[in-house]
């Protein structure tokens, strides 16, 4: 009883984790500039907010990751969420000349680069399936 049990989780998290989402991934477009869409768009995002519903796209089929970047340049201060075709997911720093810092942070699963941090929908799912394989194996 136990083994139909863990096959059939084994087989759920396995689905869960290599099938991909689909097209259609939704994101937050947005750029917290005073020129574009503001504060609205800035942290903390509240996704909730009405005018922050409005920044939600369906993107392209060949956007398949969202990202958010945090700009700052000589002291000032942006984010810009957006649409991306294959984002690393995770973080990533640059920096550059002037006064230039760049952190960018993709992700793939729905509406996610409206949180202030974002981690990824598949690296979460199997590290639990990779845990929970362990402790099988142990046993």
């Amino acid at each position: 009883m136990a083994s139909v049990a863990v096959t059939l989780f084994a087989s759920v998290a396995l689905l869960l984790i290599f099938v991909p989402e689909g097209y259609g991934i939704q994101c937050y477009v947005c750029n917290s500039h005073d020129r574009y869409e503001g504060k609205v768009c800035d942290d903390p995002f509240d996704e909730n907010d009405i005018a922050a519903q409005r920044l939600l796209t369906n993107c392209s089929e060949n956007h398949n990751t969202c990202m958010k970047m945090e700009q700052e340049v000589q002291g000032e201060k942006r984010i810009v969420r957006q649409c991306t075709e294959d984002a690393v997911i995770g973080m990533v720093e640059r920096a550059g000349t002037k006064e230039v810092k760049l952190f960018y942070y993709g992700c793939d699963s729905q509406k996610c680069n409206g949180a202030t941090s974002i981690y990824s929908h598949s690296i979460l799912l199997f590290s639990i399936f990779a845990i929970f394989l362990s402790a099988i194996i142990k046993s």
